[in-house]
């Protein structure tokens, strides 16, 4: 029997026997992985117990003392005294997890570049009515997204965070339970009483003269397999699964579904067997529940939010638009209309955010694609075939995100579970919106310091402000890169840390701390041999140009540091550090504001527009180095960055 086990296992027979007779027959300190590419559960025992194992085989044979040797130091070195990701680690497992991370941040890329495209196609249509209504729209929509992003923001990133958990916390759950179920059945485990839901339907691998059946086995172990392929650590419950099977042939206790899980964990399909964009998902009862509770909490903000846009007569003149101002009309028409498309607005930040937890950025990829080109098409034929103007614009946006809400909805299924929403599961939901509170003062102080550096340059005169706007919007194109990347460590790492897999959310930090490297690097060389020439795209002005050449340094020296704070961000909000987030940018925006402060001292515009982008290089610098500390000194919610594994 023994044997047999050690077999299935993968370890030495001595290994297997020593670890079975250890602290009364249960086998304790290690983890139970799976191969993505075998299908066979092996044991990883602590390295001083490989090293025991391997030397106990070895003196049998003094010959090989130095190849085991090298072998007991080989698989001890798979794991850090300080528990820190190694550079040893296996190069499948590296390519596995940065093709996970670029199947999610690719998505991600092109859909935040979709809304900035179809908005400078929407100001060329608001263009062509006139100068007061193209400023008169730029008006309201400063002051629509300056209303909602506080919000929706801090939304987006808590949604994400939070459907991302219960998703990975489910996900673990089934693979424990399937995993048990297949040991048991291979190792023919008396089964208690409390097994029936597991076995139930699971043939057992095991042939008429009690040899397990290995293809079997594959079969059943490739069923229970993780949906994301990744080849380490999946089942936290290992030690009580395989204690049964070491101990005298009793049952071990099993994880199972959820009593009212119904859902089959498979991809829809398309009648011909494909995926198909319109089929229904079937998600886990407990994500369901979590994501309608997010779709409800983001609802009643769009309503809030729209109450308060309402308030055109008190919004109006704070952004400096006073009554007999050419920009009052079409400002006011365009706020009246866009505010009743706030919840919509926010409803579809919620919804990408749940794909986002369930890392698929796919689909709102394509979403977001197709209601721009809705929006594209829709856009003309409202202001000027209508003739509706500005109202036009603003109705075809509205009408663009409910259509893309729409979608999502129906391809979630929240239905049932928006009419009779868990009380108990919206509870735990707005536990986890509460550090909202600390996004909205992060989100606060990065604007507080843009808009002071936007101030201090418009000071100098009109062509250093329009140097420092041109260079800005190269700044933050280069950002979206980072950012997306950001959110694929995002998803990823929550899902880790709440499955409670230390090991691969250590190999995400560093593989994404790695990729933002070379990305970072990557836009710097670019920038160096095209930003001058990309900057004549914006304008032909030489006195601008003679200003953006100025600052240009500076934008360059910026990116690998903007590339490392983004993706820091991103591992921040994935552990669910957001409180330390908030304290993250405050302290990063105090020598940035000093800085900008400093700058209305110097009367030369050159000088001041440099001292304002050192401002924002100290803003990123601060930002990515508070977060580098938190992460390799394992503090606070880092702390198992610091752990050694169990």
């Amino acid at each position: 029997m023994d044997l047999r086990a050690s077999r299935i296992l993968g370890l030495p027979f001595s290994t297997f026997s020593l670890l079975k007779r250890s602290n009364n027959g249960a086998i304790i300190n290690h983890k139970c992985t799976s191969s993505s590419g075998s299908g066979k559960f092996r044991l990883r025992p602590r390295p001083q117990e490989i090293k025991l194992a391997k030397n106990k085989n070895c003196n049998k044979n003094s010959s090989k003392d130095e190849s085991c040797t090298r072998k007991s130091d080989d698989s001890a070195s798979a794991l850090s005294d300080n528990g820190t990701v190694r550079s040893d680690l296996s190069n499948k497992q590296q390519h596995n997890l940065d093709t996970e991370i670029l199947q999610i941040a690719w998505p991600m890329l092109l859909t935040l570049v979709a809304d900035p495209v179809a908005g400078m196609v929407d100001t060329a249509y608001i263009g062509r009515l006139g100068a007061a209504e193209l400023a008169g729209i730029g008006a309201g929509l400063s002051i629509f997204n300056s209303v909602t992003k506080l919000f929706n923001v801090p939304l987006l990133s808590v949604t994400t965070s939070a459907v991302a958990a219960v998703h990975g916390a489910s996900s673990s759950a089934v693979a424990a339970a399937h995993g048990a179920s297949t040991l048991k059945s291979v190792f023919k485990v008396p089964a208690s009483p409390t097994d029936t839901a597991v076995h139930s339907g699971v043939t057992n691998p095991t042939t008429n003269n009690d040899s397990p059946n290995y293809e079997e086995l594959d079969r059943v172990q490739a069923e229970a397999r993780p949906a994301n392929n990744y080849d380490g650590d999946i089942m936290d419950d290992a030690p009580h699964i395989l204690a049964g099977l070491a101990g005298s042939g009793g049952s071990a206790p099993v994880a199972v579904n959820h009593p009212n899980d119904t859902s089959d964990h498979t991809p829809p399909t398309g009648p011909t067997g494909t995926p198909s964009f319109f089929t229904r998902l079937h998600l886990d009862p407990q994500v369901a529940e979590a994501a309608s509770s997010a779709v409800l909490i983001a609802l009643g903000i769009g309503v809030l939010q729209m109450l308060m846009l309402f308030q055109t007569h008190v919004l109006l003149p704070t952004w400096g638009i006073l009554p007999g101002s050419d920009l009052l009309r079409p400002a006011s028409d365009f706020l009246t209309v866009r505010c009743l498309g706030a919840p919509a607005t926010v409803l579809m930040l919620t919804l990408q955010g749940v794909f986002r937890g369930l890392k698929d950025t796919k689909t709102t990829l394509a979403v977001t694609v197709i209601s721009n080109l809705f929006n594209i098409a829709l856009a003309p034929l409202l202001i000027f075939c209508a003739g509706w103007g500005v109202k036009g614009a603003a109705l075809s946006t509205i009408l663009s995100q409910a259509l893309a809400c729409v979608y999502l909805m129906h391809r979630l299924s929240l239905g049932h579970h928006l009419l009779s929403p868990s009380m108990g599961t919206l509870s735990k939901v707005l536990d986890m919106f509460k550090p909202t509170g600390m996004l909205v003062v992060r989100t606060f102080f990065i604007t507080v310091v843009y808009a002071t550096a936007t101030a201090s340059i418009s000071h100098a005169g009109a062509a250093p402000a329009a140097a420092h706007q041109v260079a800005f919007q190269i700044w933050m194109a280069c950002s979206l890169l980072a950012d997306s990347l950001a959110v694929a460590s995002q998803a990823l790492l929550t899902s880790s840390l709440a499955s409670d897999d230390k090991l691969r959310a250590r190999m995400i930090v560093h593989r994404t701390l790695t990729m933002s490297a070379w990305l970072g690097g990557a836009l710097a060389v670019g920038l160096a041999m095209f930003g001058n020439a990309a900057a004549t795209l914006f304008t032909s002005d030489q006195m601008v140009l003679l200003f953006i050449h100025g600052i240009m340094p500076l934008v360059i020296l910026s990116q690998p540091i903007n590339a490392a704070a983004f993706a820091l961000d991103g591992i921040l909000f994935g552990a669910g550090a957001f409180q330390e987030s908030c304290k993250v940018v405050a302290i990063a925006s105090a020598p940035a504001l000093i800085c900008m402060v400093l700058s209305t001292a110097y009367t030369e515009a050159s000088t001041r527009l440099l001292v304002v982008w050192i401002g924002l290089l100290l803003l990123m610098i601060g930002r990515a180095v508070t977060i580098l500390s938190d992460v390799y000194t394992g503090l606070g919610k880092f702390s198992w960055m610091r752990h050694n594994l169990p």
